[in-house]
């Protein structure tokens, strides 16, 4: 490349083959090696982290960066190191589902009172979802909010009050609070690698021993919570799909099964 530009710079009669085309062919071509050249080290990193930020453009369109946090460990050196790559954008809708769970941090005073009516972190909370939906309705119905607040506040309310919510939130919570109790027992310091991995494998074990339980309990869980807030319970049963060649006497000769 540096050679074909020190000819045509010293040629400026000679095509270029550099029009704007090509050059952002040039551009993505760079980004897709250095995105794999990134991804490549990420795969041989033992240890490695996820990091999705939100922040809206100037078409407040929700901008969301990936960033992977991991440890790269030189056995030739024996060095480790900590490091970060950014990866991309995940571009989103003004008014789509990532949008409305930033909404609370683009709006101090909707964040002020996340803080005051939720008694721990909103990132740790998992329980008190009585008091997210009415937060959620009052901040919706507030005249002193600006109509995206209230809209976003009113969207977020509607996917809040599902079962599909509920289940999935009843089920990271039983994982996650298994997780979080070996998480903390491996940053002390008096733990060998030995124990690490046997705390490691005995949480293994306990979910595949538990996995049906863990789901039924979820389940159980989201159907109380409908239950008390008057949510409907929707499933939606797909159709079948005909294989060629079969019509609706193949359905009346019962070769086709039907649904009840």
């Amino acid at each position: 490349m540096k050679n074909h530009l020190d000819y045509v710079c010293q040629n400026p009669e000679s095509p270029s083959h550099l029009s704007a085309e090509v050059q952002n062919e040039f551009i993505q071509i760079i980004a897709s090696t250095v995105r794999s050249t990134l991804l490549n080290d990420i795969r041989r990193a033992k240890y490695y982290g996820i990091m999705l930020d939100s922040t809206p453009d100037a078409a407040q369109r929700e901008q969301i960066s990936e960033i992977i946090r991991y440890v790269e460990i030189n056995y030739k050196e024996k060095t480790v190191c900590l490091k970060e790559s950014f990866l991309g954008f995940i571009q989103g809708h003004q008014k789509d589902a990532a949008s409305s769970v930033y909404f609370s941090s683009r709006s101090t005073c909707s964040w002020e009172r996340l803080k005051k009516n939720l008694p721990i972190s909103v990132k740790a909370e998992s329980e008190n979802v009585g008091d997210l939906v009415q937060l959620l309705e009052t901040i919706g119905s507030d005249l002193n909010e600006t109509t995206d607040t209230r809209s976003e506040a009113t969207q977020l309310l509607c996917r809040i009050l599902t079962f599909d919510f509920f289940a999935a939130q009843s089920f990271w919570n039983i994982l996650l609070t298994k997780i979080d109790r070996v998480q903390m027992r491996l940053q002390d310091p008096k733990i060998n690698f030995h124990e690490a991995v046997q705390d490691i494998q005995a949480l293994q074990v306990h979910f595949l021993a538990n996995r049906e339980d863990i789901c039924q309990t979820s389940i159980k869980k989201a159907k109380e919570l409908c239950h008390a807030w008057d949510v409907r319970i929707a499933r939606q049963c797909r159709a079948k799909k005909k294989m060629p060649g079969e019509t609706g006497d193949a359905a009346a000769a019962g070769l086709i099964l039907s649904r009840k």
